[in-house]
């Protein structure tokens, strides 16, 4: 598979409508337009249209109220940093599969 670093919130929507990628990974505190904030966006566009793109939060935040914001924003799975290989690529797969 194939990723691409995106600097800010705003250039992840534009980017998103540009390429229609299989997954995001949507860091929570970007800045310009948070990950929150950027989510919406998508989904607000997505709405009505059938299509779905799964959005998994990427935050350093541990506490609980975090995951449950990022799940109500329409962000479809939440994983704290640091990242570890093994674990994003299980989380990846499980949410679109396939990936090695």
């Amino acid at each position: 598979f194939s990723f691409e670093i995106i600097d800010n919130g705003e250039m992840a929507v534009e980017r998103w409508q540009a390429v229609s990628p299989r997954l995001i990974l949507m860091d929570v505190s970007m800045p310009v337009l948070n990950g929150y904030e950027a989510t919406r966006r998508i989904r607000s566009i997505e709405a009505g249209t059938g299509n779905h793109v799964p959005i998994l939060a990427v935050t350093a935040h541990a506490a609980t109220e975090d995951e449950e914001r990022a799940l109500a924003c329409g962000m479809d799975d939440f994983v704290r940093k640091p990242l570890f290989p093994d674990y994003i690529l299980n989380k990846i797969n499980a949410m679109i599969g396939g990936v090695e």
